[in-house]
């Protein structure tokens, strides 16, 4: 069963690891060679039944807009959080134009929304999640002990919208 969070106590080693390798990853710029590599692999795994939605990422995707594809109900962000959780290092590299995208969108959202909201202290968000079994009793057993998530996170601020999820 694959689980999209960790206990970081548990698995200490393979989390600074994967720490390593994505501060690696963020400071690789995106080129065109690393967007067509993972278009490439993309067409390459024959997703017919997505295919509508892989030619209209080709023709219309631009690096600014890698927050509302997460938003579509598309191939994507399913996409990209599968390769994340699989920690598969070689799809993780393939795939390093769009974790890059995304990764820089949501640093400039953030520095908008704390200059926006002046925040000194944390702020509350949701997330809705439909979650095994497995995964709810993982989240009980390790309260009040950090864990890493190995995909990227869709949050609200307003409960409602993030049940909706």
């Amino acid at each position: 069963v694959e689980l999209s969070s960790q206990s970081v106590s548990m698995q200490t080693p393979r989390f600074a690891w994967f720490q390593f390798m994505f501060s690696l990853l963020s400071r690789l710029e995106r080129s065109d060679i690393s967007m067509k590599e993972m278009i490439h692999t993309l067409c390459a795994k024959d997703i017919v039944y997505q295919s509508k939605d892989i030619k209209e990422f080709v023709e219309t995707y631009t690096a600014d807009q890698a927050i509302q594809w997460c938003m579509k109900k598309s191939f994507y962000f399913s996409h990209i959080n599968r390769i994340l959780r699989s920690k598969n290092l070689n799809a993780i590299f393939m795939n390093r134009a769009i974790i890059y995208d995304i990764e820089q969108c949501l640093r400039l959202l953030n520095s908008e929304q704390q200059e926006i909201l002046n925040l000194l202290s944390p702020m509350k968000v949701y997330h809705g999640q439909a979650s095994s079994r497995q995964e709810i009793e993982f989240w009980k057993s390790n309260i009040g002990t950090i864990i890493t998530m190995n995909s990227f996170l869709s949050t609200s601020m307003d409960e409602d919208i993030a049940f909706a999820f």
